[in-house]
């Protein structure tokens, strides 16, 4: 959090009169995941300009705070409806043990919704998700 004001002031071209004012707010209790916010935005329209700034900042919120698959995911399609299997043949454990591994760190969701099961058959299109970040589309 320490970063965030010295990033704001050197890799932005916000006025210094506008850093400021994040800094009061900061110092009188704002959540400085705000301001990180703030910042990125600032300098993915630097780089990018503000429509995909926005864009990527709606995505951001989408996936992270609101829980959301992305819009675009890629689709893999399998041939064996067993989780494990799946797991393996989408790349996403390299191996049935680490397969295994992931289901029992709760680390598989199907349509949203937790997998701890490792016998568990897929027998429709879904979204899988692996950890916080990973998306794919399983068409079977």
């Amino acid at each position: 959090d320490g970063f965030i004001l010295p990033a704001f002031e050197l890799l932005t071209e916000a006025p210094m009169a506008e850093i400021e004012k994040y800094k009061t707010e900061m110092q009188s209790g704002r959540n400085p995941k705000e301001v990180k916010m703030i910042v990125a935005l600032h300098i993915t329209g630097l780089n990018f300009g503000k429509k995909k700034a926005q864009g990527a900042r709606e995505a951001f919120i989408a996936i992270h705070e609101n829980k959301q698959a992305p819009q675009d995911i890629s689709e893999v399609r399998v041939h064996s409806k067993n989780l494990i299997d799946v797991l393996v043949e989408a790349s996403l454990a390299s191996s049935k043990s680490e397969a295994r591994r992931i289901i029992a760190q709760n680390g598989i969701k199907i349509d949203g919704e937790a997998v701890s099961d490792e016998n568990f058959q897929i027998e429709k299109n879904c979204v899988l998700r692996r950890g916080k970040r990973l998306f794919i589309k399983i068409i079977v």
